[in-house]
């Protein structure tokens, strides 16, 4: 198998601009790798890592202040987040699970663009600098960029459009005739089950047998089976027991701001 990756060499992130952009000079270089090679992956959870927040709380308060979200809702996706912050949130599967009701007979469509509003004004501008320049350092070194989150989907496609990853896993809202039904489609892509998607995204892309994860980065403990995986894993501004993990193991650890 040859795979010729094709990338560049500066990305600019516009921090000016309510919307995210990526700037690709034309100067590229051709990676070429030869047929009894594996597949180099890099894999990088998008909340807490590749941006200063987490995208389900960011959104939900947006959408609250335009009247799209009851109160209790952004309370309890509030609360969460900070937990999330202080490495002590539980009960991730549910918030979200909660979150995604409030989406419930709506047009998907229509809440597609809705999310995509919210995505350019304020949850892209959030993506760390650090983030973007290592996502671009692995793709000028034939890497192939992978991005995870368990939010949702459509938050992961549109970061995958804009960083030039290869591609993207992440939750799945359930649509029936054209509208979400405010169910997960699925398991939320978190902990193992993240592991298991990338798995079978690799496997369907490259061939079994015909990848790697060479890297991975993640913030919290619920990324440590898709470190595991990792030749290098790297802990990125991690929680408490993330920390504690890295720091057992040997682990890379890297602050981002």
């Amino acid at each position: 198998m040859s795979i010729r990756c094709w990338t560049t060499i500066n990305w600019l992130y516009g921090r000016g601009s309510p919307t995210c952009h990526a700037i690709w000079e034309e100067e590229l270089i051709l990676h070429e790798r030869v047929d009894n090679e594996k597949v180099s992956l890099a894999v990088f959870d998008i909340d807490g890592t590749v941006i200063d927040g987490q995208s389900p709380v960011l959104m939900v308060f947006n959408l609250m202040r335009q009247r799209k979200f009851p109160i209790r809702t952004a309370v309890r996706a509030g609360l969460w987040g900070l937990k999330y912050k202080a490495g002590i949130a539980t009960d991730s599967v549910n918030v979200r699970q909660g979150i995604f009701r409030v989406f419930e007979d709506m047009p998907a469509e229509e809440t597609d663009r809705l999310i995509t509003r919210v995505y350019r004004d304020n949850i892209a501008p959030r993506a760390r600098q650090q983030a973007i320049e290592r996502i671009a350092w692995h793709q000028v070194h034939g890497d192939l960029v992978i991005l995870t989150s368990a939010s949702f989907e459509i938050i992961a496609k549109l970061f995958t459009e804009d960083l030039r990853a290869y591609g993207q896993v992440s939750t799945r809202m359930a649509v029936e005739n054209g509208s979400y039904t405010g169910e997960i489609d699925g398991i939320p892509v978190e902990g193992p089950e993240k592991v298991r998607r990338l798995e079978a995204f690799a496997d369907e892309h490259f061939g079994e047998g015909n990848w790697k994860v060479s890297y991975s980065y993640g913030d919290h403990e619920s990324d440590v089976d898709i470190l595991s995986l990792a030749e290098h894993p790297v802990a990125v501004n991690p929680k408490r027991r993330l920390e504690a993990i890295a720091l057992e193991r040997g682990w890379e650890i890297q602050e981002w701001k």
